[in-house]
């Protein structure tokens, strides 16, 4: 590959696959330098994994409460292990978070600028402050986080609500005991 070229996995719904050391075979066939000198031999190489290959996703999870209050959003890392997704306790230690990465349209809460480490698979958890009755749903926008949540077919980003003030409930529900 010529230099600042790059190899992209794209993330599709249908390319869930366990955990794997990924093995790069590559051959070169001839070789032309910049003042024309060329070579017809051929050159095999083979790339060296330092780890596996995670199918992976985020998911959040929803938090509602009294206008003003600060909430507590915690958010987690999950693999694809071949047979359905785990939370990521412990084979990562160096994937980051940072609240810059999130779509958050702060209609209802302000938002504590933060980042870190995901540790056991937990991240943040991100703290929102009400500012109003309503709801926020947040987005994350980096593409790795994606998944298919909704079984259409199609990787979507994850989402979570914050809803200040009231909760009503859910209107198809007709009997909640906790």
């Amino acid at each position: 590959l010529p230099v600042g070229d790059s190899i992209l996995y794209e993330k599709e719904a249908d390319h869930r696959i366990a955990p794997f050391n990924p093995v790069l075979e590559f051959q070169i066939i001839g070789v032309e330098d910049d003042e024309g000198v060329t070579s017809d031999d051929t050159f095999e190489m083979d790339t060296v994994s330092i780890g596996d290959i995670y199918y992976g996703r985020l998911v959040a999870e929803n938090v509602y409460g009294p206008e003003g209050y600060t909430l507590k959003m915690p958010f987690q890392a999950e693999y694809w292990d071949g047979n359905r997704f785990s939370v990521n306790k412990g084979d990562d230690n160096c994937t980051t978070w940072s609240t810059a990465g999130i779509n958050n349209p702060q209609n209802y809460h302000t938002m504590e600028a933060g980042s870190g480490k995901f540790e056991q698979g937990q991240g943040g958890p991100l703290e929102l402050t009400g500012t109003g009755e309503g709801s926020d749903t947040l987005s994350w926008k980096d593409r790795w986080w994606w998944a298919d949540f909704d079984g259409n077919g199609s990787v979507d980003p994850p989402t979570a609500t914050a809803t200040f003030g009231v909760y009503r409930g859910n209107d198809r529900i007709i009997y909640w005991q906790e």
